[in-house]
């Protein structure tokens, strides 16, 4: 004869359905959150050194020696053969350059304290992902890809909710102005408090907030300023 349990066993809950009736999957906060965002592009074939000179030499937003040439990371080079990486990633400018950096100074002024206007007033902070930041591949073929990684975790005090970075890479990846996030950097008269606790003379200091439609070169890096990622990749 069968005797009851000593306890009930738990109640396990079921999970919330989905508009179209089916189970919905479970959803779990995200502690970190990483995207790289690539964009391919052409140049004329074998001229990599050429290239190479003309990024070097570029500005951007009135900012000399924004891309330098720089040793490629250990996890590109990972079970490639030695003139694989020779090929690929050129030491010295005998072929030029094939992989390039944006400078951390210049990073640092774009993104620091930013964050990504995903719209109906909603905002999550943005950040360079550390380490990867803004790279340029060159190859000889005449094939470049730039890849910006970016993640909305690094400053955030709370778990990413994953509609949340599903929202943040489609936003981000638009190019049509209309559907694209802006990024933005605080500007001192967002916080009427922090404006108050400065002094008269520190105020009229207090540049005003470049106008969206401004040239880039006037709202990049700029307190207030907005630009999109299809902006900084033009």
């Amino acid at each position: 004869m069968s005797t009851l349990p000593e306890s009930p066993p738990p109640i396990v809950p079921l999970p919330e359905a989905s508009h179209d009736g089916h189970p919905a999957e479970p959803r779990f906060p995200l502690k970190d959150f990483q995207t790289r965002f690539l964009h391919p592009f052409f140049f004329d074939q074998h001229e990599v050194k050429r290239a190479t000179a003309a990024l070097e030499s570029a500005t951007l937003a009135d900012r000399a020696g924004v891309w330098k040439c720089s040793d490629p990371k250990e996890a590109y080079k990972e079970e490639v053969l030695d003139h694989v990486v020779e090929f690929l990633f050129s030491t010295g400018h005998s072929a030029g350059c094939g992989y390039l950096k944006v400078s951390d100074a210049a990073t640092q002024s774009w993104f620091q304290g930013a964050t990504v206007l995903l719209g109906d007033g909603r905002a999550l902070p943005v950040g360079l992902v550390p380490g990867l930041r803004i790279e340029l591949f060159l190859s000889p073929y005449g094939v470049g890809i730039l890849s910006v990684a970016l993640t909305p975790t690094h400053r955030r005090p709370t778990l990413l909710d994953p509609s949340e970075a599903v929202e943040f890479n489609y936003r981000l990846a638009q190019l049509q102005p209309w559907s694209t996030a802006k990024i933005r950097l605080p500007h001192s008269g967002d916080s009427p408090e922090s404006l108050a606790r400065l002094t008269e003379a520190d105020r009229v200091k207090i540049l005003p907030t470049p106008p969206a439609d401004a040239p880039l070169a006037e709202r990049l890096g700029k307190r207030g300023g907005t630009f999109t990622l299809a902006e900084l990749v033009e």
